[in-house]
Parts: structure tokens; C-alpha cells; sequence
């Protein structure tokens, strides 16, 4: 075989030898780094075990497998099949008890017209493969929309994967597509936008051994410009929760950045060339206290940024405006809940002349959805007490927003039936009126009896697509 490294020919290797493809090995297979007697392609089997190394062996008691759709290898090459905790199940995959079995997440997708009918009640499964596939992102280009997630199909750490999507609500790139090439450490909290003729995917990375900010840029038809991702943000410390907007030149990504100690919220601008502009971060809210959980959005003129803040009582929903060149307009931030209850996870959505901020509020005693306008121009809470989106039993938690049909869609991961469900709400981006049933009511999008969270939305240009984890 050819040496790529050194460009000459080499004999091919023996089991047990390092290898990176199978044309380097006399047996032709090449599996889990190593020449191996067979393909080991089986249930919880392996070629690179200690001392076995270029035999395909069972899997010990205890290891993950894809094939074993959340439970652990029991020995022999079998899976589990019945769990009475979460130890008994893989890493990111929960034991439901009532049945016993462990819950392997994919991914499910509703839509929504313009006048709140859900065209798909329960949800059309999108990614539906062993290994699991949580906390999607999506973004809509004005023809079709991606999703990108966090995929566990290969590694239990974590790959991006993303997928391209029709109408229906359905995948057409299969079961996704792997966004960056292997690398090490987890790649999690995926995040997705539109501009410039391409997607900006952007996540936590922690292939160096500490958590960074890299990115990829995907185009519309589904070519991949960054194979191994770039940086964004690298540095000593731990970067995480990132997000980001266009803002019809470049991209502003903003993250959680813990250089100074507490958590605070930077933001690098970012070309559509893939160029990092500020590769040593912009300052967008610094102090002793703690920052997190950024979400941003941008209205023509101006982004809007808003994050967790516990610089006046507990954790309350802080935010500014900020230039595209990355000037904060706001720099005491404005403070857009005002609740002496905590509030937490932000999200954000333009309208064009107001902005909508979406967050966890605990002022009624479980977890409810509150939500605010915020003036584009000048920076002020339209709704200082906050607009009460859906509250009652049951923890009401993880609002994502969109603007679309002029209202904003508000979703969430709801528990009043005592699992988790998604509902929703559409908000008259002129009035601040809640337009499905009240504080207490929402538009359904899934109530199977297994658990529903994670969502995410957009617009479509027509309709509004929902994207959640689903654990049926």
C-alpha cells in the first residue's frame, strides 16, 4: 500500500497493526484503528480490545454500542435489554423505569400554519437511528431548511451532524450527514444560521482537551466548506452555550467565556469566507458576577443579545444592543425581567422594529414562560412585567422564538401532564397578545407518552417547523 505521509509503497500490515483504512492491511479490514481478522461489524463486538488487539472480540459487560439502541453490551456480543436506572443505559440516555427500557433520543418535526393548525399532530420522525440524537438547532435559507444536532450513532462523546429538509416534515439527506471529520472530545450544543448564501454551524468542541467554540460553513446544497471545522474561540479557557445571528454581511457568534474566572459573554465576528474577525473576542457583558446562556438575534440594524445575569438578585434576563462592528450600545445592559424570582435560558427572536425575548420565569412557583418586546431603537422593555406566555402545573421550561406572519412563535418543553410534551404559542409581535388559549393553554405540537424536549423553531415562509427531541 501507498504511505501517504511519505509517498512510498509499504507492505501491507498484519492484524494487530496500527491502521487508518483497510488498504493498509492484509486482511482488508481495517477496524477500530487496528488490521483486524474480520470486519466486526457484529453487536458489541471490537478489534481493538487490550491484548486482543486485531481480533474481533465480544465487548466487555458495560461498554456502549450503537447497535444496542441506548442499553450497554452485557457480555457475549449481546445488549441489555431492560434497565432499572440510568447506570444500567448508556451515557446520555436515561432509564425509563416504568417500562425498562433505556430511552435512545431521535429527532421529531411538527409544522405549524400561519393561523396555528398543526399540520402533523404528534410529529413525523426526522432522524429516527440507533445511537442517539438530541438538541437540535434548524435554520431556513428561503427554500429549505437545515437541522443540525449533537449525534451519538459513532461515539458516545458526540459528533455534529446536520440534514437538510422538505416540506413534509422530512429529512432528505437520509440519516444526516456527519459535519466534521472524527476528531477528539465531543463536539455538543450545536447552533445554526443562514447568510450569504451559506449555513454557519457553530458548537462546543473540546477536540483540544478544554471546551473552544469552532464552526463549519455548510451551503444550501449540502456541501460541506469546512470538513474539519475552524476555531472561532480557542483559548485556555472554557468556552460553551454559544450562539449566533447574520446580519446581512457577517456573522456575530456570542458564547459564554470563563478567561476572567466567572463566566462571562464574548462574541466574535465572522465572514462568510469562514474568517474570524476578532479571534481574541469581543467584550459584550464582563464583570465579577456571572454571564451565561447568551442568545442573539438581529433586527436590520442592530443585534440584540441576552443571557443569564446575576449581577442584581438571582439569575435574572439581562441583555444590549450591539453594532455590527461589534460596539456595545448598552454597556449597564438592560434589565428585561424584573421578576424577584429567578428566571433563566433566554431566547431571542427579531420582528424587524422590536426584538422578543423568550425565558424560564419561577415567579409563580413552578417553571413558567414569560416573555418581553424589546425596542429596537432604543433599547427599552415594551413589557417591564413581562408577558405571561404559559403557566400552570407542571414545569414549563427551554422557550425557543421565531418571528413569522407578524407574530412571534414561542415553544417549549412542557410537563403539566406530568412528561415532558411541546407546546406552543403565537405572541402579536404589535400587541404583545398571547394568541393560543392563554397562560394556561398552547398549542399542542406532541403528547406521546414518552418524553418530548429539546424543541427548536423557525419560519419557513409559509409555516412555522418545529424540531424536538423524542424519545418514542
Amino acid at each position: 500500500h501507498c504511505n501517504r505521509g511519505t509517498s512510498t509503497c509499504e507492505p501491507d500490515k498484519p492484524n494487530g497493526f496500527a491502521c487508518l483504512g483497510g488498504g493498509e492491511c492484509q486482511s482488508g479490514f481495517c477496524e477500530d484503528g487496528y488490521c483486524c481478522n474480520s470486519s466486526c461489524g457484529g453487536t458489541c463486538e471490537a478489534c481493538g480490545l487490550a491484548g486482543f488487539e486485531g481480533s474481533c472480540q465480544p465487548d466487555a459487560p458495560g461498554t456502549p454500542d450503537p447497535q444496542c439502541q441506548g442499553h450497554l453490551c452485557i457480555g457475549g456480543g449481546l445488549c441489555g435489554t431492560i434497565c432499572t436506572s440510568d447506570t444500567d443505559c448508556r451515557s446520555g440516555v436515561t432509564c425509563d423505569v416504568l417500562i425498562g427500557k433505556c430511552t435512545d433520543p431521535n429527532l421529531f418535526a411538527g409544522m405549524l400554519t400561519a393561523v396555528g393548525t398543526v399540520e402533523n399532530p404528534g410529529g413525523s420522525s426526522f432522524i429516527f437511528v440507533p445511537g442517539g440524537q438530541t438538541t437540535p438547532a434548524v435554520a431556513y435559507d428561503g427554500a429549505t431548511y437545515l437541522v443540525a444536532w449533537p449525534d451519538s450513532r459513532y461515539r458516545p462523546q458526540g459528533d455534529i451532524h446536520w440534514a437538510r429538509g422538505d416540506a413534509t416534515p422530512a429529512s432528505i439527506d437520509g440519516t444526516g450527514v456527519q459535519a466534521i471529520s472524527p476528531q477528539p472530545g465531543g463536539q455538543r450544543e450545536v447552533r445554526v444560521a443562514y447568510g450569504g448564501g451559506q449555513y454557519l454551524l457553530i458548537w462546543r468542541d473540546e477536540r483540544s482537551g478544554s471546551s473552544d467554540i469552532y464552526g463549519a460553513r455548510v451551503t444550501p446544497a449540502g456541501v460541506n466548506l469546512d470538513p474539519d471545522g475552524f476555531a472561532i474561540s480557542a483559548g485556555p479557557a472554557e468556552e460553551s452555550a454559544p450562539a449566533v445571528a447574520f446580519d446581512g454581511t457577517n456573522f456575530m457568534v456570542v458564547w459564554s467565556d470563563t478567561r476572567s474566572g466567572n463566566p462571562d459573554i464574548l462574541a466574535a465576528r465572522v465572514t462568510t469566507g469562514g474568517t474570524v474577525l476578532d479571534p481574541g473576542g469581543l467584550p459584550i457583558a464582563v464583570s465579577p458576577e456571572q454571564q451565561k446562556h447568551p442568545a442573539i438575534a438581529f433586527d436590520g440594524a442592530n443585534y440584540l443579545v441576552v443571557w443569564e445575569d446575576v449581577r442584581v438578585t438571582g439569575p435574572e434576563i439581562t441583555g444590549t444592543r450591539v453594532q455590527q462592528n461589534g460596539t456595545v450600545l448598552d454597556p449597564g445592559g438592560i434589565q428585561i425581567s424584573w421578576s424577584p424570582a429567578d428566571a433563566f435560558k433566554p431566547h431571542v427572536a427579531s420582528g424587524g422594529n422590536s426584538f422578543f425575548v423568550a425565558w424560564e420565569d419561577y415567579r409563580t412557583g413552578p417553571a413558567s414562560v414569560f416573555g418581553a418586546r424589546i425596542n429596537g431603537f432604543t433599547g427599552g422593555v415594551i413589557d417591564a412585567a413581562g408577558i405571561a406566555i404559559s403557566q400552570g402545573p407542571g414545569n414549563r421550561t427551554r422557550p425557543s422564538v421565531t418571528f413569522g406572519n407578524a407574530n412571534y412563535l414561542v415553544v417549549w418543553e412542557d410537563n403539566r401532564a406530568g412528561n415532558a410534551d411541546i407546546y406552543g404559542a403565537r405572541v402579536e409581535s404589535m400587541t404583545g397578545n398571547v394568541l393560543d388559549g392563554g397562560p394556561c393553554g398552547g398549542i399542542s405540537f406532541s403528547t406521546d407518552s414518552a418524553r418530548q424536549f429539546e424543541p427548536a423553531v423557525t419560519w419557513t415562509g409559509s409555516r412555522y417547523l418545529v424540531v424536538w427531541t423524542d424519545e418514542r
